[in-house]
């Protein structure tokens, strides 16, 4: 996937989380590079997978603050990942924003159903994830909307 960077202005200066982590499900690894890149810039660290059932493995030992995952991917999806969650009394709060093809209003509304936090259509835009992860990192706090 190609993500277009061009005539992007830098993202604005965020305080940074350098006690939280996230978790990012992506089959491809172009995404992944472009999201860790992306959140280096807030401080977070960033654990990668590169499946559903990868991502799921790494929480049996890693607790994430965040999850961002790819909706469509092989084998196992999002709406698959977000099911696995509920189940799991370990990680039936765990905040998930799922990325996922624009225009696709139905899948977005399910994928809010099965309780993500967020839908970001893709390609994504570097200063939307920064802003929607500093967002829900900070639990709406560094926007003024006090606790969410």
């Amino acid at each position: 996937m190609f993500v277009n960077t061009e005539n992007e202005e830098e993202p604005e200066e965020y305080p940074l989380f350098e006690n939280k982590k996230v978790l990012v499900i992506d089959n491809s690894w172009v995404q992944r590079i472009f999201l860790k890149l992306c959140l280096k810039k807030i401080g977070v660290s960033i654990t990668e997978a590169s499946t559903i059932r990868e991502g799921m493995e790494f929480l049996e030992n890693f607790q994430p603050d965040l999850v961002l995952s790819n909706l469509v991917m092989d084998e196992l999806d999002g709406f698959d990942l977000l099911t696995m969650l509920k189940s799991h009394e370990k990680h039936s709060r765990l905040d998930v924003i799922i990325m996922g093809p624009p225009f696709e209003f139905e899948l977005e509304e399910k994928a809010l159903k099965l309780g993500a936090l967020s839908y970001i259509p893709k390609p994504v835009v570097a200063k939307e994830i920064i802003t929607l992860v500093s967002k829900h990192l900070s639990n709406g706090e560094f926007f003024g909307e006090g606790n969410a």
